[in-house]
C-alpha cells in the first residue's frame, strides 16, 4: 500500500518555503506607485466623438497608495484621464463635426489579496469609487448652427479585478490586472446655441452601465516602511 506520509511532508514543506520565500520578497508595509498604461472602456457620451464603448490606450493616469496587512494589501487610487475630440472634418457633408474635451476621475478604494508562489503572484481584488466626468465641446451638422454641448457626470462604482504581480527585486512591484465596472450615476446633459443663446436642459436621468477592461492597469509600485 502506498505511504501517503512522505508526500503530505514534502507539500508541507514547499507550502512553507513558499510562505517564507513570499514574506521574503515583501517585508514592506506602504507601496506607492503609479498606473504606467492601461487599456479600458470608454463610456460613450452622446452628441460626441465618444458615442460608442471605444477601447482606448491611456499612459500615466493613477496614483496608487497601499497598506499592506496579515491577510490583504488595503489600497487606495486617484485617476484622471483627459481626451480631445477633435473631429472638426467628418467624413461626410451631413456627418457631424464636433471638438471638444472630454475628462474623467475617480477616487476610491478597496483591497487585494496575493496568492503567495515565488515573486509571481496572483492577484484578486475589488476596488469601490467615486466617478465624475466632464463633457465639453462644440456640434455641428452641415450647414446647421453651431451649439455648445455639456454633459456632466456623478456617481459611484465597483470594480472586481484579477491579475498577476512580479516582484523584479522586492522594493519594486510590477502587477497587471483585468477588470470588470459597474457605475450607477446622475447624468446632465445642456446645449446652447452659440449665434442666439438659447439654452436648453436636458432632465437629468439616473444611468448604470458596465465596462469591461481587458488591461485595466499595468502598475509600478515602490515599496517601502518595515513591518510592524
Amino acid at each position: 500500500m502506498f505511504n501517503t506520509k512522505p508526500t503530505i511532508a514534502l507539500l508541507l514543506l514547499l507550502s512553507i518555503s513558499f510562505l517564507t520565500k513570499a514574506q521574503e520578497i515583501s517585508p514592506y508595509k506602504f507601496s506607492l506607485g503609479i498606473k504606467a498604461l492601461s487599456y479600458t472602456q470608454r463610456m460613450p457620451v452622446p452628441n460626441s466623438d465618444y458615442d460608442n464603448n471605444d477601447y482606448v490606450l491611456n499612459y500615466p493616469s493613477a496614483l496608487i497608495f497601499k497598506v499592506r496587512s496579515n491577510l490583504f494589501l488595503w489600497r487606495s487610487t486617484i485617476e484622471y484621464n483627459r481626451f480631445k475630440d477633435d473631429n472638426s472634418n467628418p467624413e461626410c457633408s451631413t456627418c457631424p463635426k464636433t471638438t471638444g474635451k472630454y475628462e474623467t476621475f475617480k477616487v476610491g478604494g478597496g483591497f487585494e489579496k496575493e496568492f503567495y508562489y515565488s515573486n509571481v503572484r496572483p492577484v484578486l481584488g475589488l476596488d469601490l469609487f467615486y466617478y465624475r466626468s466632464d463633457y465639453n465641446g462644440n456640434l455641428s451638422v452641415g450647414s446647421s448652427e453651431e451649439t455648445l454641448q455639456t454633459n456632466t457626470r456623478n456617481g459611484a462604482g465597483f470594480s472586481p479585478f484579477v491579475g498577476i504581480k512580479i516582484f523584479p527585486v522586492d522594493f519594486i512591484a510590477i502587477t497587471a490586472t483585468t477588470s470588470f465596472d459597474g457605475i450607477l450615476y446622475h447624468e446632465g446633459i445642456k446645449s446652447e446655441m452659440l449665434s442666439t443663446g438659447v439654452k436648453t436642459t436636458t432632465p437629468g436621468k439616473y444611468h448604470y452601465d458596465t465596462m469591461f477592461n481587458p488591461v485595466a492597469g499595468l502598475s509600478i509600485t515602490y515599496n517601502f516602511g518595515t513591518q510592524d
